[in-house]
Order: structure tokens, then C-alpha cells, then sequence
């Protein structure tokens, strides 16, 4: 996502660690719903979350060391 006037995540490519990306960015790059990743914030159990004019956004390299610490299996129900 460092070319081009366009910061929006496509499906075609993967952020760079520097990348701010929305709840719905980020929804679509982990695969999951974007009720997920709000209620992860919700209950604080999701990737550290900045706030920017009121909006969440996720630094990818944030969230890359969140799935590293293996946090992103706790934040999903039992089954």
C-alpha cells in the first residue's frame, strides 16, 4: 500500500507495517466480520487501537505482533 494516492487496503495486497488501517480493513485482512474486531475493542482483547478524529484505526505492525503473541485465539468463543 505504498504506491499510489490511494492508502485503502485492497484484497490484492497486504498492508506495510506503517499502515493505519479501519475496522473494516482490518475485518478484511484477518477474515473475520467487522462486529469481531469491534467487539474485540469493545472488550479490549483485540490489537491495540488508535484513535484518530474518533475513528479506530489499527497499525498493521501492532496487529502483526498481536497475532505473533498468539492473543487472537483468546479472543475467539468456545466451540
Amino acid at each position: 500500500m505504498a504506491t499510489g494516492g490511494d492508502t485503502r487496503q485492497t484484497q490484492a495486497t497486504m498492508p506495510e507495517p506503517d499502515d493505519l488501517l479501519t475496522s473494516a480493513e482490518l475485518a478484511a485482512a484477518l477474515k473475520v466480520n467487522e462486529r469481531t474486531v469491534r467487539r474485540w475493542r469493545n472488550e479490549g482483547a483485540g490489537p491495540p487501537v488508535l484513535w484518530a478524529g474518533g475513528h479506530a484505526r489499527y497499525r498493521w505492525s501492532d496487529v502483526l505482533e498481536w497475532l505473533a503473541r498468539g492473543q487472537a485465539a483468546e479472543c475467539e468463543p468456545p466451540r
